[in-house]
């Protein structure tokens, strides 16, 4: 179905998210690396740990960070059962996403009801080698991914701490979260769809906010905001390329492009891309509706998928979504 590959493809890409993150202007930070004696609650999840001294909470995921180190701590609550998760993380599978598989080894974690296991990987990422310690835990319905990194060069001064961090984490799969809490955008809800999850600072709307759908051809919607801004020459190109780029979904055609407004600057605030693809297992003609807008130091991404027999429905839904979207000042 298009939600797990969609969920094996999100924790593949926070694993490269998580370095991304960290590529911010610096702010002056110690740089003792000893571990806080006591835990840390981090924001909008479940999970609280001990980050190393220096660490401060990043404003645009949810975790730590050290901003003048390039190095980070960032946790992820997935809907998906933690046993699929940790057997997709193998040496072949990460391998395909430029990662080395060091080490792996079982983990306790305080709460979690799945024995989890902690990996440390190797990963370059526009030409910068990465050192990274990943806890994955949690229970039959919920995946919980720890993810630790440090650029190589910092290995000697950060590893042992960012070791330390992640391999003792607590986990509360009892409390309630804000699904919308901290996030710098808003939106509402129409039609069918309600709010199913979040997941970072994405959230995944459905048809009655079930999830999983009942059907691999339901409506999704989500909505959220990149951690970072990384350099993007050509913008139009940028948001016909990330369209192409959803998961499970194969043969795009019947693309079309319009630009958002301008405000008199010469390049365009952002791009509605609406297209044709193929579910690649069931075969089903699928219709995709994506809006991206670009802001000073990220961007908000929205996309729409439905069966094409659903279009004439859904359409009008994705774009009055799009059209209640506001980022927050």
């Amino acid at each position: 179905m298009i939600w797990i590959k969609l969920l094996a493809s999100l924790s593949s890409a926070l694993l490269i998210l998580s370095l991304w993150a960290v590529f911010l202007p610096a702010l002056a930070a110690p740089s003792d690396t000893a571990v806080s004696e006591s835990l840390e609650k981090v924001k909008n999840t479940r999970v609280s740990l001990k980050p190393p001294a220096g660490f401060k909470p990043s404003p645009l995921f949810n975790g730590f960070i050290m901003e003048d180190k390039h190095a980070s701590i960032m946790v992820t609550e997935l809907p998906a059962p933690a046993s699929m998760m940790i057997n997709d993380f193998t040496a072949e599978k990460l391998a395909t996403k430029n990662m080395e598989l060091l080490d792996k080894a079982p983990v306790k974690v305080a709460g979690s009801a799945t024995e989890g296991q902690m990996l440390h990987v190797k990963q370059s990422v526009a030409g910068q080698a990465f050192e990274k310690w990943i806890t994955i835990f949690g229970d039959d319905k919920n995946t919980v991914l720890v993810v630790a990194a440090t650029p190589e060069d910092s290995e000697k001064e950060f590893s042992a701490a960012l070791k330390e961090s992640v391999s003792k984490v607590e986990w509360d799969s009892k409390i309630e979260l804000d699904q919308t809490a901290g996030l710098n955008f808003q939106i509402e809800a129409s039609g069918p769809l309600k709010l199913a999850r979040r997941i970072q600072n994405m959230l995944l709307y459905t048809e009655g906010g079930n999830f999983p759908a009942k059907n691999p051809s339901d409506p999704i919607f989500i909505v959220g905001q990149s951690f970072a801004n990384p350099h993007i020459p050509d913008r139009e190109k940028f948001c016909v390329n990330r369209i192409k780029q959803m998961p499970g979904l194969v043969e795009f055609s019947d693309l079309h492009v319009v630009s958002l407004g301008s405000d008199g600057k010469d390049e365009a605030d952002g791009f509605e891309v609406v297209a044709q693809a193929v579910d690649s297992k069931s075969g089903d003609k699928m219709f995709i509706y994506q809006v991206i807008h670009f802001a000073p130091d990220s961007y908000y991404i929205q996309q729409g998928m439905v069966s094409d027999n659903r279009r004439e429905e859904l359409e009008p839904v994705f774009r009055k979504m799009s059209g209640s979207f506001k980022p927050k000042s």
